[in-house]
This record gives structure tokens, sequence and C-alpha cells, in this order.
């Protein structure tokens, strides 16, 4: 697992907002957004586009989907309605979505409760 050094945090830290968005040193892609709103409809689509693109290739979806922040639920609801994409296993060859949270992590790794 990478690990990431007091002072590449730092460095990252001292980047202005405005410069983020296709910074040279960026490892994987960003997209800045006005709010939570915004970010929640962003997922949304982007997760749908996913689906959609699977479906259509005959391919199965799978995602590890967080818990949180839940300003997704709604949009992801609204757009799997509107464009009728089932959920359904056998007609979708698939496609699993698994929601992980903090709430979940007690089932992979006991707690030692006073250890």
């Amino acid at each position: 697992m990478d690990h990431i050094a007091k002072a590449d945090l730092y460095r990252w830290c001292k980047i202005p907002r405005d410069e983020l968005a296709g910074h040279p040193l960026l490892r994987v892609r960003f997209r800045m957004v006005r709010d939570s709103a915004a970010m929640g409809q962003l997922m949304a689509e982007d997760l749908c586009q996913v689906i959609e693109a699977n479906n259509k290739n005959g391919a199965p979806t799978r995602a590890i989907i967080p818990c949180g922040p839940s300003c997704w639920y709604g949009p992801f609801t609204n757009l799997v309605n509107t464009r009728n994409l089932s959920a359904r296993f056998r007609e979708t060859n698939s496609w699993v979505i698994r929601f992980f949270g903090r709430s979940f992590a007690w089932c992979a790794i006991p707690p030692r409760w006073g250890s």
C-alpha cells in the first residue's frame, strides 16, 4: 500500500483549490463541483453511464460504493427510473453494487475490545 509522506501531504494541502483540476501531479481524475448536491448528481450520472455501457456490451458492472455521502441516492434513483435501468440479476448480466462504510468495517475484522 502506498503511504503518503508528511511532506507530500503538506505540499498537496498547499495547492490552491482553483489549481487542483488538471494539476500535473494528479494520479486520478479530479473534478471540482460547487456543492454536495452537484457532487451527488455527478456520482449518480457517472455510475449510470458505467451501468449503461456495460449492459450494452453484455458485461457485468461491479462497483464499490460508499454509504456516504448520501447526496447521490436521490439522483441515482431518479436516473435509474427515468432511464429504465434494471437492477435485476438475470436481465443485467449480474451487476453488483456493494455499499461500504465504517458501519460495515467490523464484518471484515473482528474488533478487539480492551486489548
